[in-house]
């Protein structure tokens, strides 16, 4: 699949529309259409960690849109953290990485990618729409 990611977001409401929820780390106020997160770091290989926040949005299609957008990024998109500081450099980085956004068929996706080493440098937080 193609994907067309964008420096705006067009799901802003998505985004800002809160409730109380309890995750795996914290209670905290997450966006309603927040399904999960996954966080990554790249340490010689992609390491992950998924967080679901609205666990009754989620499917086994979303699930696997998920998972394909999730491996776009991680094997071609930036197969290691060299590319991924290479493309925050040429997109105007700052401390706080590049976001960019995707729409899919089921979910809009937020991406957050920090050029740091020995961080978390990627976060993929999927919304329901």
């Amino acid at each position: 699949m193609k994907y067309e990611f964008s420096k705006t977001c067009s799901f802003e409401r998505d985004i800002s529309d809160t409730s109380m929820e309890h995750d795996a780390v914290s209670t905290r106020l997450y966006p309603k259409k927040l399904i999960a997160y996954i966080r990554g770091d790249y340490k010689n290989q992609w390491w992950t960690s998924y967080f679901g926040v609205h666990e009754k949005l989620r499917t086994a299609q979303t699930d696997r849109e998920g998972d394909a957008l999730l491996d776009y990024l991680t094997n071609e998109r930036f197969p290691d953290l060299d590319t991924l500081i290479a493309f925050c450099e040429s997109n105007g980085k700052d401390f706080q990485g590049v976001w960019l956004y995707v729409e899919c068929d089921l979910c809009n996706y937020a991406v957050r990618i920090i050029p740091m080493k020995n961080n978390y440098n990627l976060y993929l937080y999927q919304y329901i729409k």
